[in-house]
């Protein structure tokens, strides 16, 4: 869940901003950059190396059908970003795909500017809005007591943007083992209520919520946690979802990449009547706890889960994030770039997939 960024950092960034955008005199609607342009002042990532296809890092698939994009606002060095980093962040979001993942809590204060930022400035792509909530303050009757505050949210925000996607509840099912049944059967009530809201609000907006892949397969052995899949979970929102959403973490399991078994996602469209959205997914680009990570572990976790999926009914698939955030233990070595910037591996072939044609 990406955490908010500065007030006034984002008002002198918006500032800045519009005052590029008056002196360049231009009013047009934002297209997406061609692949090379000049970068800006401070890029991290060379004009050759942006967009580009470079030799050797082919991928199990020539064109794809479905969006990609990162996970989360996260510039360079966040969460201590400064206005150049929101800057390169801007210019590099582009290349990554069609798609870019504004996650936040339902409650925070800058719910409309977070999403503002990203539907005004993060040019050429779409923000897929998703609307955790911070688990520690869940008890029993959580999401019933807030549903009037939930609704009067997601109202501004239809009213304010015309959404493709939005997500209320990420890794919900972590609900159960971590607070308990009542809990996350409290937020399937609201989420139903929230998915009529929304359908009446905007018809054509999709409307999901976000599992998370290994606790509902019973393997997440990091989180210290004991619990047995629970795949019939999906049943309690039958009728209220366009799509299901998912996050998929197997270092939460499995030590080394290597030790992800070779049917690891098979039986994910077998469990899943409907479009698949993959809004979180990474490996380690560095050993932390028992999990063992290298940047080249990175790109076999890609290639691994982009053969996987062929044939899947898949619609989204973000990486987690573009740059690594500082401060999140297990998580922090998980994105594309580092956190100063410099590019991972992993960053080329994800370049090389948001470049293919799609079908």
């Amino acid at each position: 869940m990406t955490k908010s960024y500065k007030t006034l950092l984002k008002i002198r960034l918006i500032c800045l901003l519009l005052s590029l955008s008056i002196l360049s005199g231009s009013c047009s609607e934002p297209t997406k950059p061609p692949l090379e342009p000049t970068p800006i002042q401070g890029s991290r990532i060379s004009v050759q190396d942006r967009g580009s296809t470079a030799p050797g890092r082919n991928l199990p698939i020539s064109t794809r059908n479905f969006l990609v994009g990162t996970a989360g606002v996260i510039p360079p060095n966040f969460p201590n970003s400064s206005e150049e980093d929101y800057l390169v962040f801007l210019d590099e979001v582009p290349y990554t795909g069609e798609l870019l993942g504004a996650y936040m809590d339902w409650s925070a204060s800058d719910v409309i500017e977070t999403i503002q930022f990203v539907d005004t400035y993060a040019v050429g792509v779409e923000p897929l809005v998703a609307l955790g909530f911070d688990i520690n303050l869940v008890d029993d009757t959580y999401f019933s007591r807030h549903l009037p505050e939930i609704r009067n949210t997601i109202r501004e925000i239809l009213d304010t943007f015309d959404l493709e996607y939005l997500a209320f509840g990420v890794e919900v099912n972590r609900l159960i083992p971590e607070v308990s049944e009542a809990a996350f059967l409290d937020f399937v009530n609201t989420y139903r209520d929230i998915y009529d809201l929304v359908k009446f609000e905007s018809p054509d907006t999709k409307v999901f919520t976000i599992f998370q892949l290994e606790y509902l397969k019973g393997a997440a052995l990091l989180s210290g946690l004991e619990f047995d899949p629970h795949w019939q979970v999906l049943d309690l929102f039958t009728g209220k979802q366009d799509l299901v959403g998912l996050t998929v973490y197997p270092f939460l399991e499995y030590p080394t990449v290597g030790d992800i078994p070779l049917d690891y996602y098979q039986e994910i469209p077998e469990r899943i009547d409907l479009p698949i959205a993959i809004t979180e997914m990474a490996w380690l680009s560095e050993d932390i706890s028992i999990v063992q990570g290298s940047e080249g572990d990175q790109v076999t976790f890609l290639l691994g889960i982009l053969e996987s999926t062929q044939g899947w009914n898949l619609e989204i698939m973000l990486y987690s994030f573009l740059y690594e955030p500082q401060g999140v233990d297990l998580f922090e070595s998980a994105a594309l770039n580092k956190t100063e910037g410099g590019a991972k591996e992993i960053y080329y072939y994800w370049l090389s997939l948001a470049a293919l044609e799609r079908e």
